[in-house]
């Protein structure tokens, strides 16, 4: 029989629980799979935990899981005075049920993990013992309790509890560390860490059996054992090598030193899961798999001698320098097909040479020439009427250079070939990169100027913008073309070493695989891994999650050693274009658009860091407020971000730059509640394919492949100039207005208009207004963004009367709170 005193126990809060007598032999069957508790264990509660079956079982606890889980919900925990309260109900509760402890079923891992990651940044809690000794318990299942207690000490977690000192010092001292378990016995004391008696008594207690510790270190082992540690039996066992089957040695840095308390590393604190990944073997099918089962040795077979033939010296190899091209290595006779002072050979011919044949049918007749109008060759015609090819054509390997220079010979002009008179004279190199003139689309040929120190193609773009005579014919040209943007940014580098944030490297960084294979779209964020941390000049980046992704550049959330967040954009190859828009827009209209913190190119990679705007972007509030049943966006709070949208395209289209990419992806929100109008809460982003009007003619127009949703589907633009942020614009506004993409009709007067009526409570004449400009744009002067700056003044204008009225801040500050709660569900 087990008494109420043995059944008593401690739970969470200090209060005694007793139960009533239980029968001893009721869990013996049990007790080897019960984990024990510091404070005890029920007998009672674990007799109620095991006596139910398996499926009633499994529903109770499922149920109360449920109201514990219910309890959590943030919306909750802000009413109560100790918020830590039901997380520690809900940690008893697993104690009480799961006896045998961390499994998959109890989920006491990560509860671990959800209350120590939940109250990390709260100072109130941050020195409270039960939230301390919560970590405690989570130390017990980690794999590094070291890099544990060095996150608790730099997050400034229990510095005023002695419990801190005391447990990382206990840890050192089993890892024979002394000095720094001594160190923090010191810091704890200085520190006058509470209770200070208790720590300062065992501080005593250590330095008693560091003494010991080290008179048995000096006395010598039994000569019988030859174990001079003297620790036994097992400290034989210890010293003495084992043999490992392994077929290598794993490597042991006893060398690495713990990283500092100011490090910047322990920002984050990687889950224990996610820290053992790379022991987990993922189950797979046994089809095709192989035991790998033990050799048996096989009786020494005889040696045999293997036949040499020292009569046949291969490989032969010929190696020819070109130069000013890459060393050639050819693993064949090279001397056969291409002999000194005569005329390249074919394989047939060097076959009747091996036989001794091919000089006959040289010496037969006398050779004559014919020639063709087409091709002019020696033609040997002997007594049979027979005609051999003499002089034969080059032989060409197949290269990308050989390809490249047939190209540039089938794409030659033919010199008889005559331009319109009346189309205007276009500067000298100017074709390199013009497709055609709207007058009479004469399609231009690349002539393509080399810059002889730099290898550079040079354009009449680097030197001086070319300005042709209006109203002669539009220039039509690519404005994605790489080369292009090479040329345009070739003449802008010398400015480039003048920023403060620009920074260049010659050697490789070899980041960018890894961190894609890591960090997946929409995944959890990852905390604290070593290999996604990168280090510019001094400062360290920790990447934490994907924010997303394109072809071959991807945005990350990374944080800095500091703790402050920042999102940078992977590209590779190396993307210097977005910097140098971006730049652009910071000396053209400074304090408007979002402001690049630091640039870094490497020859293979670059990083482009910019400021992180928490509250995402405008498809991630269009997406939750559809999904949502709480929360919905009002038409007057769509209202107030189009005006935002319309300013901001505006003043770009003022200071000649278009975006040429405007999606709602691609707009990214901070708002801040206020109880009148900012118009800061919006900033425009992914300016890679954006184009700088003041390195083109004033004549020029574009024509090239554009994004999806920045034009229309059953419609393709011969050529284009700001329609593409017009259209783009009309798109964003519709998903926010209908929560789908723009369907447009096409109207008896030949314009466009959206598919869908509005209700007749909706502003219709303001977006009647709005979709007309935006979606008929190509009858416009939309030059210094003359259309949008007067819908601009319209849209702010109906905000600034109708703020107060329609309880703009009220809604503004209702979808802040929603977006920093989705923020923390998705722990970002």
């Amino acid at each position: 029989m087990i008494n109420d005193a043995m059944s008593s126990r401690v739970n969470s809060g200090g209060s005694i629980i007793s139960g009533s007598s239980t029968e001893f032999s009721r869990i013996e069957a049990d007790k080897e799979n019960i984990q024990p508790l510091k404070q005890g264990r029920s007998a009672n509660n674990l007799v109620k935990a095991l006596s139910l079956n398996k499926e009633t079982r499994k529903e109770v606890l499922a149920r109360e899981r449920d109201q514990f889980e219910a309890s959590l919900d943030p919306a909750q925990l802000e009413d109560l005075d100790d918020p830590l309260d039901p997380y520690l109900k809900y940690l008893d509760w697993i104690h009480t049920n799961y006896p045998s402890g961390a499994n998959t079923e109890s989920g006491l891992i990560q509860l671990l993990e959800r209350i120590t990651h939940d109250f990390k940044d709260d100072d109130y809690y941050k020195n409270e013992v039960r939230y301390f000794k919560v970590w405690l318990e989570y130390v017990k299942f980690s794999d590094n309790p070291r890099d544990i207690f060095h996150y608790l000490y730099k997050k400034k977690i229990g510095l005023s509890l002695s419990l801190l000192y005391e447990s990382f010092a206990n840890f050192m001292e089993v890892e024979q560390d002394f000095k720094k378990a001594e160190e923090l016995y010191q810091a704890g004391i200085n520190a006058k860490a509470r209770p200070l008696n208790r720590l300062i008594r065992a501080y005593e207690n250590f330095k008693i059996r560091r003494a010991q510790s080290s008179q048995v270190q000096k006395r010598q082992g039994l000569s019988v054992l030859q174990n001079p540690s003297g620790g036994g039996l097992e400290m034989a066992a210890k010293s003495v090598p084992s043999r490992s089957s392994k077929a290598f040695a794993v490597f042991n840095d006893s060398e690495s030193k713990p990283s500092s308390a100011n490090d910047g590393i322990w920002q984050h604190l990687d889950t224990i899961d996610n820290s053992r990944k790379e022991n987990v073997i993922r189950p797979t099918s046994w089809s095709g798999e192989k035991l790998i089962q033990q050799r048996v040795p096989k009786g020494k077979e005889p040696n045999f001698e293997v036949f040499r033939d020292d009569e046949l010296r291969f490989p032969v190899t010929k190696i020819i320098h070109n130069p000013g091209k890459r060393t050639e290595k050819f693993d064949f006779n090279f001397d056969l097909l291409y002999p000194d002072k005569e005329e390249e050979r074919s394989l047939m011919e060097v076959l009747l040479l091996s036989r001794g044949v091919y000089y006959l049918a040289k010496k037969r007749k006398p050779e004559r020439t014919l020639e063709t109008p087409s091709k002019k060759h020696t033609l040997l015609v002997d007594a049979e009427n027979e005609t051999k090819l003499l002089n034969s054509p080059t032989l060409t390997f197949y290269s990308r250079q050989s390809m490249k220079e047939v190209l540039q010979m089938l794409n030659q002009p033919l010199k008889e070939t005559k331009v319109n008179d009346e189309e205007p004279p276009l500067d000298e190199g100017l074709s390199d990169f013009v497709t055609e003139t709207i007058t009479n689309h004469t399609p231009a040929t690349p002539k393509k100027l080399t810059n002889d120190d730099t290898g550079v193609l040079s354009s009449p773009f680097v030197e001086e913008p070319l300005h042709s005579e209006p109203g002669k014919g539009d220039v039509l040209i690519n404005p994605f073309d790489h080369n292009l943007q090479k040329n345009l940014l070739y003449k802008q580098s010398s400015h480039f070493s003048h920023y403060d944030n620009y920074h260049q490297s010659t050697t490789k960084r070899e980041k960018c695989t890894i961190l894609r294979n890591l960090l997946k779209p929409h995944a959890a964020p990852i905390m604290g891994s070593r290999q996604l941390m990168i280090e510019f000049e001094g400062e360290t980046f920790c990447f934490t999650k994907q924010l997303g992704v394109l072809d071959k550049a991807a945005t990350y959330l990374s944080e800095k050693s500091d703790g402050s967040a920042a999102a940078i954009k992977v590209c590779s190859p190396p993307v210097e274009w977005e910097y140098y828009i971006l730049k652009q827009l910071e000396v053209r209209a400074p304090g408007t658009f979002i402001k690049v913190i630091d640039f870094y190119k490497f020859e293979d990679e670059s990083y482009l860091i910019l400021p992180y705007l928490k509250h995402g972007t405008l498809l991630d509030l269009i997406q939750l407020t559809s999904q949502s049943k709480s929360i919905k966006l009002e038409e007057s709070m769509v209202i107030y971000l189009t005006a935002q949208l319309l300013k901001q395209v505006s003043i770009l289209h003022s200071i000649s730059i278009v975006h040429a990419n405007l999606k709602a992806e691609n707009c990214i929100l901070n708002l801040t509640p206020n109880t009148k109008p900012s118009y800061h809460d919006l900033k425009l982003i992914d300016f890679q394919n954006s184009i700088d009007l003041s390195l083109f003619p004033e004549n020029v127009r574009f024509s090239a492949q554009l994004s999806a949703n920045t034009y229309p589907a059953d419609e393709m633009w011969s050529s284009w100039r700001h329609e593409p942020d017009y259209y783009g614009l009309a798109n964003i506004v519709h998903m926010l207005l209908f929560g789908r993409e723009l369907g447009v009709l096409k109207t008896s007067s030949n314009n466009i208009k959206i598919r869908e009526n509005m209700p007749s409570y909706w502003q219709r004449e303001l977006w009647n207004e709005l979709f007309k400009v935006l979606l008929n744009s190509q009858d416009l002067d939309c030059d210094q963004g003359a259309p949008l700056k007067l819908l601009a003044a319209k849209f702010e204008n109906w905000v600034n009367l109708n703020w107060s009225s329609c309880g703009l801040s009220k809604q503004l500050a209702k979808i802040t709170d929603f977006l920093d709660d989705q923020r923390k569900r998705n722990k970002i």
